[in-house]
């Protein structure tokens, strides 16, 4: 009889400690599948890179775009270590209102670099830190704030270019995808993933496009996927430069009542295309 009891004791003791194992592999498995994926890897040594970390200031840039904006090349003051860094920010009075940019005036300051067309794929990255200024005037008054655009079109020989994605900040604190059509309108935001990471103001991180041979378009934040997508297919399959840098839209100005001022810093900008 005790051998008995002792047999149905270990077989309770086995069937708890399956159940138990059962709930935490479980666990694993929900919580896996609510993570965000990793971002794909390149998919072999570039054979064209461009970079720059703004240690040696704007050298190896094309030309730079500063109009209601400007942007200086300073220490990292977030105390990270970043080295230089570019500073962007807002100046008064607003700009003009261009054709182009109607309905709303458009700032911008940044360095930009281009180059003869190369064939995908590519990719475009920096590392961005967003004041909280910045990051509540883009949440609060519905501005738009854009990271990278990735041009297949050289605006100093083609009227004033054709950028073929760009990257955003949405009200929702997530990055989406902005893809063009071949007259540079909008044509598709494809959605962030579920639980995609958001963009947290005053520290650093690294966004990422990436656009294969085949025209699909990976957006990631910190090595994680944010969103997905496809290029126009009217657009040319290649890379002829871009910028990062400070570009908001709205009429972001110190006369509105809601306005507290703001900059970004970035660092660490490259370019890299694969055969």
């Amino acid at each position: 009889m005790r051998v008995a009891q002792a047999k149905r004791a270990i077989g309770w003791a086995l069937l708890v400690i399956s159940c138990v194992a059962l709930v935490l592999f479980g666990c694993g498995f929900v919580a896996a599948l609510q993570s965000p994926s990793p971002a794909p890897g390149p998919p072999s040594t570039p054979w064209f890179v461009f970079e720059s970390g703004f240690e040696n200031g704007l050298a190896g840039w094309t030309g730079q775009n500063k109009r209601g904006a400007d942007f200086v090349i300073i220490s990292d003051p977030t105390g990270s270590g970043m080295g230089k860094v570019m500073k962007a920010f807002i100046v008064n009075p607003p700009p003009p209102l261009l054709p182009e940019d109607f309905p709303y005036i458009t700032r911008r300051a940044y360095p930009n670099i281009w180059f003869s067309l190369k064939p995908l794929p590519c990719s475009m990255q920096e590392d961005v830190w967003v004041s909280r200024e910045l990051y509540e005037q883009v949440m609060r008054r519905g501005n738009w704030y854009s990271l990278l655009s990735f041009f297949d079109s050289d605006p100093r020989r083609d009227r004033k270019g054709h950028v073929a994605v760009t990257t955003g900040l949405g009200d929702d604190g997530v990055l989406y995808l902005n893809i063009k059509d071949e007259k540079g309108d909008s044509f598709d935001f494809p959605p962030p993933l579920p639980n995609a990471p958001r963009l947290t103001p005053q520290e650093w991180h690294t966004v990422k496009i990436v656009v294969g041979a085949d025209g699909r378009i990976t957006l990631s934040q910190d090595n994680l996927e944010v969103s997905v997508g496809q290029l126009h297919p009217m657009t040319r399959r290649g890379l002829v430069g871009g910028h990062g840098g400070l570009y908001v839209g709205h009429d972001i100005r110190s006369s509105d009542p809601d306005y507290t001022g703001g900059f970004i810093l970035t660092d660490n900008f490259r370019i890299a295309c694969w055969r």
